[in-house]
């Protein structure tokens, strides 16, 4: 304090004309006067024409507030943002103001901190950045009596200047903050949740990882964060009290999110879990090695898969709920699920289910921890449905691929278990055939046939006769030309073997029947799957050189369905089944386009 007050008379004796020089100086004086040069000298380098504004206003900055003598750096650093913008110093005198009497307000390092990440623009003023000086003040009072200013660069740099260096320094720390492009504060956001979460973390010690997890969380649209729904901070609590903190620390704010759609509908739910045991099987996962940040997001499934599971629910929903899948019609079966309502009485199921058949597919076993299922949670009903009777989950799977519209589901479920009843196994012939001609007349003709009275052996030659008498027809029942919904995959190109390949989009029903026509197969019929069935279909082509043009010919090789992002069959010439290197390249293209086999 002494060399600050020193500080200050010399500097005033300067600037009110200069040192007397018949004033013999000690020791400490020489020491302050040499370090006031210097700093002149640093700030002439800079620029003369503030100088004697920034020595006065730095002058009246001391004079006024407890911040101690600043480093030379500091005040240089200062000096710059002095000639970009006064207001800077009001500014630094509203902070001071906001944490007078707190010890950290005698830190030199927190006000070097403040300084550096205070940015204000040409046009910036203290009304126009009072709200985020207060924010960074309530935030500042939680955190700094308990952790040192050097811990705090998120803090600091976020709120004070907003900063991509913040957020890339938490998604680089913490693995958090990504998907955000607009990451400013708006000046009207309410800090009471915030401070409220704060102070539960006070309450059981958390680490500071876990107020930079919430403070990032006001980003990009703070009043949309989780944070600021009703009862949040109440669970937030609640959840202190069952699951251990460096756990919680690893827990994403989607992940909360989720947590908090299961407490807001039955707190309950969690009571079920035995969070030591949950904390053994996880680590047994493992192979009882170090939970590094890389596990994270597996840790945040196993715990909500826990929670389902103690609580009875289907791993369909747990995994389509973890990986954000479930459709609105299914989300309003989970919620009844999970205030503890019978799914039997659920609105719109695919089917009509028994309450047997409702309780055992709650109460399946879940598959093991590397065999996550791919079905949604309507497909994964008629999946158990079937395999009440039909004893091959790869032929179900197969099955249940095969079925377009699953609000239909009751037809295709007494169908296809008469077919197996018939004889129909994984092994029978144009099985593909088969369905389209069973689709094509259910719901192309919208017939109502009970194929429970039909032989196997009859329908497969009716399908057969179908197949080859559509071979004959060039119309396919259009005459005129219809576009198809386009799924925005842009033609795919590749080299494979020395050989060129193309795959892309069949977008018009005469692309259809030319198709169709040319490899002999039914894919001319598709037009309706295709504009009502969700279905896109696609044509595999070698480019080959026209020696008479010079161009390159596109000799067709395999058509591919694709439905629900899933390839549900591919087919070659005469519907035959593809071949290794077509296989390899079907794959190259679904991986780069998200597809699912």
């Amino acid at each position: 304090m002494s060399s600050k007050n020193l500080f200050i008379t010399l500097n005033r004796e300067l600037l009110a004309g200069g040192l007397n020089i018949q004033r013999k100086l000690g020791q400490e004086e020489e020491r302050m006067l040499n370090y006031r040069n210097g700093l002149r000298a640093a700030v002439i380098r800079e620029s003369r024409i503030h100088e004697k504004d920034f020595f006065e206003a730095l002058d009246s900055l001391y004079s006024k507030t407890d911040i101690p003598l600043l480093k030379s750096e500091t005040c240089v650093r200062l000096y710059v943002k002095f000639t970009h913008n006064k207001a800077i110093m009001e500014c630094l005198m509203f902070l001071v103001r906001q944490f007078k009497g707190k010890k950290y307000a005698q830190d030199a390092e927190f006000w070097e901190k403040c300084i550096s990440n205070l940015v204000l623009t040409s046009k910036a003023n203290i009304n126009t950045k009072r709200q985020q000086l207060r924010l960074f003040a309530e935030i500042a009072k939680h955190l700094l009596h308990r952790f040192p200013v050097g811990q705090l660069d998120v803090c600091f740099r976020y709120v004070l200047d907003h900063s991509n260096e913040a957020v890339h320094f938490c998604i680089q720390k913490y693995g958090i903050g990504h998907g955000i492009h607009n990451h400013r504060l708006p000046f009207s956001v309410n800090t009471d949740p915030l401070l409220r979460c704060f102070e539960v973390l006070d309450r059981h010690d958390a680490p500071s990882e876990l107020y930079e997890i919430l403070l990032m969380n006001l980003l990009p649209e703070p009043q949309g964060s989780v944070l600021f729904k009703e009862g949040f901070c109440a669970f937030f609590a609640f959840l202190f009290d069952r699951i251990p903190i460096d756990k919680i620390k690893w827990l994403s704010m989607d992940t909360l999110e989720r947590l908090f759609f299961i407490y807001e509908n039955n707190a309950q739910v969690f009571a079920k879990v035995d969070y030591l045991n949950m904390e053994i099987e996880f680590r047994e996962l493992l192979g009882n090695k170090p939970m590094e940040p890389i596990k994270r997001l597996d840790y945040q499934r196993f715990m909500i898969e826990s929670l389902f599971k103690a609580y009875k629910i289907s791993f369909y929903f747990a995994h389509n709920f973890c990986s954000n899948s479930l459709n609105p019609r299914e989300k309003e079966w989970l919620i009844g699920l999970i205030q503890g309502k019978n799914l039997v009485y659920a609105q719109d199921l695919p089917f009509k289910l028994t309450k047997v058949q409702a309780h055992e597919f709650n109460f399946q076993g879940y598959p093991a921890w590397n065999e996550p299922t791919t079905f949604s949670v309507s497909e994964g009903l008629v999946k158990f449905a079937l395999e009440r009777e039909i004893h091959n989950p790869t032929f179900v799977n197969a099955l249940v691929r095969r079925m377009r519209d699953l609000s239909r589901s009751a037809l295709w479920i007494k169908t296809t278990i008469s077919l197996v009843r018939n004889g129909l196994t994984a092994d029978t012939p144009d099985l593909d055939e088969l369905y389209d001609y069973i689709n094509y007349q259910v719901f192309e003709l919208d017939r109502n046939i009970d194929f429970s009275k039909k032989k196997l052996i009859n329908l497969r030659r009716e399908a057969h006769t179908w197949h080859n008498n559509l071979m004959l027809m060039r119309n396919f029942g259009y005459n005129r030309l219809l576009r198809l919904p386009n799924l925005g995959i842009p033609p795919f190109k590749v080299e494979v073997q020395g050989k060129n390949y193309v795959l892309k989009q069949l977008k018009t029903n005469m692309e259809l029947i030319e198709e169709g026509t040319e490899l002999k197969h039914c894919v001319g019929t598709y037009t309706r799957n295709c504009l009502k069935l969700g279905s896109y279909i696609f044509s595999l082509r070698e480019l080959v050189e026209n020696l008479e043009t010079a161009e390159l010919d596109e000799v067709r090789m395999v058509t591919i369905e694709v439905n629900r992002k899933r390839i549900v069959q591919k087919k070659g010439l005469r519907n035959r089944s593809c071949d290794a290197l077509e296989n390899h390249v079907i794959d190259l293209w679904r991986f780069e386009n998200g597809l699912v086999a």
